[in-house]
């Protein structure tokens, strides 16, 4: 096979994605969200399942789910919601129905049939309805479900009651998994909303690193989907090197396939002749422009140093809860003097808060905030000494 420089031009502009073309890895994820098909129980009327994906911003949530979504497509019907359509029981359905007959006029098979039911069904029935006996009893949809698709998760609030209770207490009536994508705190701002606090545990996946075999695996699909030309030694050599730069991390390890790809195309394909130590700048200043851009244009970035301190602080006391983590911002804010400091204008709260929206800080599986990206805390300890403006 030639190489493709087309399509290595294409995977190089496709800069920061929500896809993952060359997926790998994620076995526990997809286990989980396959278990939520078992959760559901009709005779006993258990038609809706939560899964919720959670961690630092690069973890791959959203390149999971559309993964998910390709791999599932003959037997699930996927409609992305967002907070505007949790706001009423009628916008919700009114957005289930609307992608379900897109679906069903677009496609084929039992899941556009599926989809024709399920608009069929939103359009007469009350959502929860016993008249869903007799939907899910039509033979060319019974195994199929709905997913409904939330990103961004953590930002849900209380505007998002009516629709997410109506999933959590009584379901749509026919088999349906809701799956949300979000920070590390997503979990803990749903059991917020009123009736949803007794969300179960097991719906709940961690998501952090993928190991070293995982971005080996990526990294070799890429080669053979390109053309990529090499003998095995030189193409276990690049896997190997590509993984190591990503750190384990999905955001790095396409960083580091892109600068892979880039000498690629200068070398017309030929492994042979690929300057590794150009790909390795090139991955390191992806890396150092991602993290970057989280403490860009927030607190967080006007004392970086204060931001340095807070992190290095809660990786040694561990801090279980927001009122710790506040109060581990108060000492720096005040060892630092930038309490004295009208510019800064910044509550321990409003730092605690910003290191966790921007994903620096996350919460760890075992209920501590921790640093969100392993290899973050490198890059911050390049960061500059604290200076106040006009010091």
């Amino acid at each position: 096979m030639a190489f493709d420089s087309d399509q290595t031009r294409k995977f190089i502009d496709l800069g920061d994605r929500d896809i993952a073309p060359f997926f790998a890895g994620r076995a526990d994820e997809i286990r989980h969200f396959e278990s939520s098909f078992n959760t559901l129980d009709w005779e006993n009327k258990r038609t809706a399942a939560f899964r919720i994906f959670q961690g630092a911003p690069g973890c791959g949530k959203t390149s999971l789910v559309e993964h998910l979504r390709q791999r599932y497509s003959d037997e699930t019907l996927f409609v992305d919601i967002r907070r505007g359509h949790l706001v009423s029981e009628e916008t919700l359905v009114d957005q289930i129905r609307r992608t379900a007959v897109s679906v069903a006029s677009a496609t084929g098979g039992t899941i556009a049939a599926f989809g024709q039911a399920v608009g069929a069904y939103l359009r007469v029935a009350k959502p929860g309805g016993d008249e869903a006996r007799n939907f899910v009893a039509d033979q060319a949809t019974k195994n199929a479900k709905l997913v409904l698709f939330f990103d961004e998760a953590q930002l849900v609030g209380e505007d998002q009651q009516p629709g997410l209770g109506l999933l959590h207490m009584s379901g749509l009536g026919f088999p349906t998994v809701v799956v949300f994508a979000g920070l590390s705190h997503t979990s803990g701002r749903l059991r917020s909303i009123g009736g949803l606090e007794r969300l179960p545990d097991n719906a709940i996946i961690n998501m952090g690193a993928m190991d070293e075999g995982e971005c080996v695996e990526s990294t070799a699909q890429l080669l053979d989907a390109y053309g990529v030309s090499g003998d095995d030694a030189e193409k276990a050599s690049a896997c190997a090197t590509v993984a190591r730069l990503s750190r384990g991390w999905p955001q790095h390890l396409h960083g580091a396939q892109r600068a892979l790809c880039r000498e690629l195309l200068r070398t017309d394909g030929g492994l042979a002749g690929v300057d590794f130590d150009a790909v390795r700048l090139d991955s390191d200043q992806a890396r150092r422009a991602y993290y970057g851009a989280r403490l860009a244009d927030t607190v967080l970035d006007k004392v970086p140093a204060a931001t340095v301190q807070v992190v290095s602080g809660a990786r040694a006391t561990r801090p279980r809860g927001m009122y710790d983590l506040e109060g581990l911002c108060e000492e720096v804010i005040l060892r630092l003097g930038l309490d004295r400091d009208r510019w800064f204008r910044t509550s321990p709260a409003e730092f605690a808060n910003a290191l966790v929206e921007r994903g620096v800080l996350a919460i760890s599986p075992d209920g501590w905030y921790d640093i969100a990206i392993p290899s973050m805390s490198e890059w911050l300890e390049t960061l500059p000494p604290a200076k106040c403006p006009g010091s």
